[in-house]
Formats: C-alpha cells, structure tokens, sequence
C-alpha cells in the first residue's frame, strides 16, 4: 500500500528493504507511524538511542 502523505501502512520488512536493513521476527507486522518507546503501540516503531532507554524494551508494546 502507498502511503497517504499523513500516514504510513508498510510492513516491517518493507521498511527495512528501504534502508537496507533486516528483520529479526514477523516481517509482516505493519508500520503506520513512529512513536517514543514509552508511549508506542502494536502499529508504531520506535528505536533506542541511549542505554537509558534499553530497560524499556521489556516492557513496550511498539509493533518495532
């Protein structure tokens, strides 16, 4: 699906096909936005950039 100019529907393995990266689980999981890893959900990804943050992947409920 292409996205509209406000939203995103990819799926995980799209986006990292986009940036030349990989997948390490369900590919297929889709994407519409992205979102801080406290507050993101099951259709959002998020990243870490400070090992402040790692503790909060145990506990996220980001799709990524």
């Amino acid at each position: 699906m292409k996205p509209s100019s406000n939203s995103l529907d990819f799926s995980l393995a799209e986006l990292a096909a986009r940036v030349g990266g990989t997948v390490d689980g369900d590919g297929g999981v889709r994407i519409r936005s992205a979102a801080p890893i406290e507050t993101a959900g099951p259709d959002q990804i998020c990243f870490v950039a400070n090992d402040k943050y790692l503790k909060d992947l145990e506990t996220t409920t980001a799709g990524a």
